[in-house]
């Protein structure tokens, strides 16, 4: 179940989604209640494995001179193709995928135009703890964790915040993605309650864990594990909490 977690989540690209279907199979029965919580945690690693991606491919490649033909291209055989299920499948993956690394050359080039815009040097005197609430209310608003990290990886490519302010939006946002679990609960069967509560109590405490050890996990990311790049650095960070709550 845990491992299930990881790829499902890894391929879908959302933590949202594994989350909603573990809820439903809990609540009919399909699984029992400590697997869904092993999926769950699985997920949360799956998400890190998903931002990797985007820090690796979103911030390092040319969005169109890759994605756009790729768009392009899926879309024609998307068409050509349409009786055949398998192709048409992997058609409408590849243009979902598209479709996530355009949205993120859109934000990289808003966020970029931002720094130059407006004056964000006033926010960076803000305490850690202050951005932590900042990822809790954006991933509650959005309803995924990966957006958040997406627009944190973006304000972080333009150097509109530090590594220390980033992170602890990170932190933030491990929280306010497993609130979503109660907007599925509403009379729901018992187990369904279980599962959201459990979650809420371990994203609930990976986030106050995180927040009291930020600075020696900082250190971890940066000297220890000496991760150069602040992008890869802040996917690496979020990755060893979940590593670390799912332990």
């Amino acid at each position: 179940a845990f491992l299930s977690g990881i790829v499902t989540t890894a391929v879908l690209q959302s933590s949202s989604v594994v989350s909603f279907i573990t809820l439903a199979f809990v609540g009919s029965g399909i699984i029992l209640l400590q697997n869904a919580f092993a999926v769950l945690l699985g997920a949360n690693i799956g998400t890190a494995i998903s931002n990797f991606v985007i820090a690796t491919l979103g911030f390092s490649m040319n969005i169109e001179v890759i994605w756009y033909p790729l768009l392009g291209t899926a879309g024609i055989l998307l068409i050509a193709f349409e009786n055949n299920k398998k192709i048409h499948q992997i058609c409408s993956f590849a243009i979902g995928f598209s479709f996530l690394f355009i949205a993120l050359s859109f934000m990289k080039n808003g966020m970029l135009d931002s720094v130059k815009n407006f004056d964000l040097s006033a926010y960076a005197s803000y305490p850690p703890v202050a951005f932590v609430v900042i990822g809790f209310i954006m991933t509650l608003l959005i309803q995924s964790s990966s957006a958040t990290v997406a627009i944190t990886l973006s304000a972080l490519y333009a150097k509109a915040i530090s590594f220390e302010l980033a992170v602890a939006i990170v932190v933030g946002s491990e929280l306010g993605t497993a609130l979503k679990l109660l907007f599925g609960t509403a009379g729901g069967f018992p187990e369904k309650k279980r599962l959201a509560v459990g979650s809420i109590i371990l994203n609930l405490l990976t986030t106050v864990f995180a927040t009291i050890f930020l600075q020696p996990l900082i250190r971890l990311v940066t000297i220890t594990l000496n991760v150069n790049d602040p992008l890869i650095g802040l996917v690496v960070f979020q990755t060893i909490i979940n590593v670390l709550s799912a332990l």
